[in-house]
């Protein structure tokens, strides 16, 4: 049984999504994909034509795919942050709050943002400022987050369950499926083993408070070539001025 009966009973009869910034995240909660079946957006394409083993991972979950499905390549994601494309990341928050309110979504998932990847940390932008936009239309949506890098979820909110048997085994063969292993699938693998994939954990997000982030790097340049990627000179004004775009817009998400 891939979900514990408090945890089946917050899905039961709920319409889910699920927002990744890259292919591969949605291993980190596969059991739970296969219990709710969430509409699934994901940011970017990712290596090796890593997108299409996530649309066959999803689909053999139950799950499926959103309208922002590998919508950039990492590269073009890395120039639209570095360049600042406020527009870009408005247009992206418009989109995911219309497909939840044209999708009747009662619940979102979505990657937290953990200091560790820009992209991750916007996604959870994106996320809380379509979920405030799709609110206004219709009954608020419930919104959570899950672990990536960090430490597992110790929150008194938080939801977990384990694996076990035909759930797990099947676990493994989504993760075996990628050419190029996720990051983050690697990173608990090497800090915890095998078994700490089993674990699967989620919780209500907290309100992205932009004046309490600390400031990190993110990327150090290299050869004077490739940019440093830093939370106050590029994460920082894209998230503020995706919400002051939720606080100007009139509800024109429909």
């Amino acid at each position: 049984m891939p979900m514990n009966t408090p945890a089946r009973s917050i899905w039961c009869g709920r319409r889910t999504a699920l927002v990744v910034a890259h292919p591969g995240h949605e291993l980190l909660l596969h059991g739970w994909m296969e219990e709710a079946r969430p509409l699934v957006f994901v940011l970017t394409s990712g290596p090796d034509s890593c997108i299409d083993t996530t649309s066959e991972v999803i689909t053999r979950a139950g799950a499926r795919p959103g309208g922002i499905f590998g919508r950039f390549s990492d590269d073009a994601f890395h120039q639209a942050l570095l360049l600042r494309e406020k527009d870009c990341f408005h247009s992206l928050t418009q989109e995911l709050a219309d497909a939840f309110l044209n999708d009747s979504i009662d619940i979102v998932v979505a990657d937290s943002a953990e200091g560790f990847d820009p992209a991750h940390d916007l996604c959870r932008v994106l996320v809380d400022a379509a979920c405030a936009l799709a609110s206004r239309v219709r009954t608020p949506l419930r919104n959570f987050e899950f672990p990536l890098i960090g430490r597992r979820m110790s929150r008194a909110t938080a939801i977990r369950q384990r694996l076990e048997d035909d759930a797990w085994d099947r676990k493994k063969v989504s993760i075996a499926a990628y050419n190029t292993p996720a990051t983050e699938i690697e990173s608990l693998r090497t800090r915890m083993g095998d078994d700490a994939l089993r674990e699967e954990s989620l919780r209500l997000a907290t309100p992205w408070s932009l004046r309490k982030r600390r400031d990190v790097w993110y990327t150090q340049p290299r050869d004077g070539v490739i940019p440093a990627v830093r939370f106050s000179e590029h994460v920082l004004p894209l998230a503020g001025s995706v919400q002051r775009f939720v606080g100007g817009t009139l509800g024109r998400a429909a």
